[in-house]
């Protein structure tokens, strides 16, 4: 059991080491690319912008797949708890926190060591959460209703006729027109072919058609 224990409390400082190792590599390129911004904007081109993001990119990356990978303790089983508080300085918190906190006392604990987020945010989170799913209700709601109207124009075509849209649409054919070409294609109506031209009789006269007109061939073989 004893020896279980150690196994579970190196691992434990190993995977702390690594997280605070990778979170030490994010920070110093975000700190970095805060003062290129501040020093350089004057001089600050889009691809050396574009560059730090895809670093800043890159390590937070590396650093959410180290959390999930298999080889790091658990840390939601290790929960951090203050062991003394007071009010004097603590030089080893000093260092550890780089000159952030200088002693634990009860107003600093529950702002560092919270769990939870504060309740104003909670709140706030809440009542985003709410309006954005009454806003996604109502447009799906609506998205529903126009597609079964639509659905039931299709299923009953008289109610689509009845439409006002469609009541105006002027008719882009003629019906006279359409049964002439009809009679001419089928069965010659108002044509005269060459094959009629050979059964007139010598010395009768064609009669000419008035809608049609006979002209010289302008690419004659003559």
């Amino acid at each position: 059991m004893a020896n279980a224990t150690t196994m579970d409390e190196k691992a434990l400082d190993a995977s702390v080491e690594d997280l605070t190792t990778r979170a030490r590599e994010l920070k110093s390129a975000l700190e970095q690319f805060l003062m290129k911004i501040e020093r350089e904007h004057a001089t600050l081109t889009w691809p050396s912008v574009l560059d730090s993001f895809a670093l800043l990119s890159s390590q937070m990356s590396s650093l959410f797949n180290l959390l999930q990978s298999e080889k790091v303790s658990p840390l939601q089983n290790y929960p951090v708890i203050p062991l003394r508080l007071g009010q004097d300085e603590d030089r080893y918190l000093q260092t550890l926190t780089e000159g952030r906190l200088s002693c634990l006392n009860h107003s600093v604990v529950p702002d560092y060591l919270r769990t939870k987020s504060i309740p104003e945010v909670e709140q706030i989170e809440k009542q985003i959460m709410q309006e954005g799913s009454a806003t996604s209700d109502a447009a799906v709601k609506n998205f529903n209703k126009l597609c079964d109207r639509m659905l039931e124009k299709l299923r009953n075509p008289q109610m689509l006729r009845s439409d006002q849209q469609f009541k105006n649409v002027k008719p882009t054919y003629n019906v006279n027109d359409t049964y002439q070409l009809i009679a001419a294609g089928n069965y010659g109506k108002d044509l005269i072919g060459a094959s009629q031209q050979s059964q007139l009789q010598p010395g009768a006269k064609m009669q000419q058609n008035p809608n049609v007109k006979m002209q010289a061939h302008p690419y004659s073989r003559n």
